[in-house]
């Protein structure tokens, strides 16, 4: 009887161990566009690692100023920043202007970045990189070509000494949930990594994968991720760049797609967590989005507080998950 209790007992401390070593590859982050975000207390006590800004490619040169604030304080704040290229500031995607920049410009401003800043060593060489808002994103043969020039441009410049994720892909499933809209879409998908891909070459087949998955997280499903992981990303990790709960979010055309909703949040940040870990063998990074918002009047709102610093429930949601999963 003893013999088999301790054999129980050992069979339960075998999986304990396999499960806390599966949850500890799984890595999360929190991006957020504000500097101050990271001496915020609350932000503190989740004991927070990694953060993610999206940027103009060449704030650089024109916002060196607002760039260097927020460097500084993710650096002062002992989190590793992962920077994700945006379209040249003073564009208006997707209307006009919006374009991709020529491989000079863009060579040019991300060797400034690795110069001025050395300890900055991620990058999504473009953000959403198959958006439709995005200057990249067409599936017309020329523009995933100098999606590409941008990819290997970015390689090239950091050779060994920094990493440069593949597309940083979208899954466009936020604003209509019909089964429909979704096929289109992953079609779509499929259509433009295909291009790339061939465009790119097989030495160049990215080793890391950028996915944002607001469709499942919201919705309460995980077959986007499932698609993605299945049929765009083969191989290679990924990570999960942007993604969590909504709190609110209206289309620049103005049609409400969610309205301001703070439970309905809290559950899809918990979701975040268990589509991630659902797929943890290929999944290895998870970054919510965002911390405040931007602008009491923006269109998107994935706060986990409001914009005048108040906690949601979100932030209770966040508190619960395992203090591996931030360190």
């Amino acid at each position: 009887m003893r013999r088999m209790t301790l054999i129980c007992c050992l069979a339960a401390l075998v999986a304990a161990g396999t499960s806390t070593t599966a949850f500890a590859a799984l890595k999360g982050g929190i991006g957020d566009q504000n500097a101050s975000s990271f001496s915020d207390p609350h932000f503190r006590a989740l004991g927070v690692k990694r953060t993610r800004l999206i940027v103009p490619y060449d704030a650089i040169f024109k916002s060196p100023g607002q760039v260097d604030q927020w460097v500084k304080a993710a650096l002062a704040a002992k989190l590793e920043p992962l920077i994700a290229f945006n379209p040249s500031q003073g564009s208006h995607c997707p209307a006009r202007p919006c374009s991709v920049p020529s491989t000079k410009a863009y060579t040019r401003a991300v060797k400034a970045w690795r110069k001025k800043y050395p300890k900055v060593k991620l990058f999504n060489f473009w953000n959403e990189t198959n958006s439709a808002t995005q200057p990249t994103g067409a599936t017309r043969a020329s523009t995933v070509r100098k999606a590409v020039k941008l990819y290997l441009a970015a390689k090239r410049v950091c050779g060994r000494k920094c990493t440069v994720t593949g597309p940083d892909m979208l899954d466009q499933g936020i604003g209509d949930k019909r089964k429909s809209v979704r096929v289109r879409n992953q079609k779509r998908m499929a259509k433009w990594v295909g291009m790339f891909l061939r465009f790119a070459g097989r030495r160049n087949y990215p080793k890391v994968w950028g996915f944002h998955n607001y469709g499942d997280t919201n919705y309460g499903r995980s077959t986007g991720t499932k698609f993605f992981l299945s049929k765009i990303a083969r191989r290679g990790k990924v990570w999960v760049t942007e993604t969590g709960g909504i709190y609110a979010f209206r289309q620049q055309s103005g049609k409400v797609v969610f309205k301001p909703n703070a439970s309905r949040q809290a559950k899809a940040t918990t979701f975040a967590f268990t589509i991630a870990k659902k797929f943890r063998r290929r999944i290895a990074r998870l970054y919510y989005y965002q911390w405040r918002t931007n602008n009491a009047t923006d269109f998107f709102d994935a706060g986990i507080i409001d914009f005048n610093g108040n906690l949601r429930p979100a932030y209770g949601r966040l508190k619960k998950l395992p203090r591996s999963f931030w360190r």
